[in-house]
């Protein structure tokens, strides 16, 4: 739960550092849409449709706000939400998965490997161990 806080508080660093751009506003409620969505699966040009805010503006003024790209940004949000369901909820990893957007387990454990450097069920292990010392 540290890493996840550190890694959110980092982020709106970056969202300081970085937030300094022509559609500021705009781009913060993309962001803000996306981590309030984080079960729903969208694209580039929906996101820009939604926003009222050309495609190519959106990707290239979202990296220099977020310091990342939108599906960077999304796939992180993703698994901060099910890190956090995975401590805090008493639910199935196959369900969290669901939760945040993944129909397939093996990616969804994939894509949570590459962002909290362990398995799902691992990451639940440790931090239940956490609970408990």
């Amino acid at each position: 739960m540290l890493r996840i806080k550190a890694v959110e508080l980092l982020m709106l660093l970056g969202e300081r550092r970085y937030g300094h751009c022509e559609h500021a506003e705009t781009i913060r409620l993309v962001g803000e849409f996306i981590c309030q969505n984080v079960s729903e699966h969208y694209t580039i040009p929906r996101l820009a449709e939604q926003f009222a805010i050309a495609p190519h503006t959106l990707k290239a003024e979202f990296s220099r706000y977020f310091g990342s790209s939108v599906y960077s940004y999304t796939k992180l949000r993703k698994m901060f939400r099910a890190a956090e369901l995975i401590c805090t909820a008493d639910m199935k990893i196959i369900d969290i998965a669901e939760e945040v957007g993944y129909c397939n387990a093996s990616k969804f454990s994939s894509a949570f490997r590459s962002v909290m450097g362990t398995a799902p069920k691992n990451y639940r292990t440790e931090h239940k161990a956490e609970k408990n010392a």
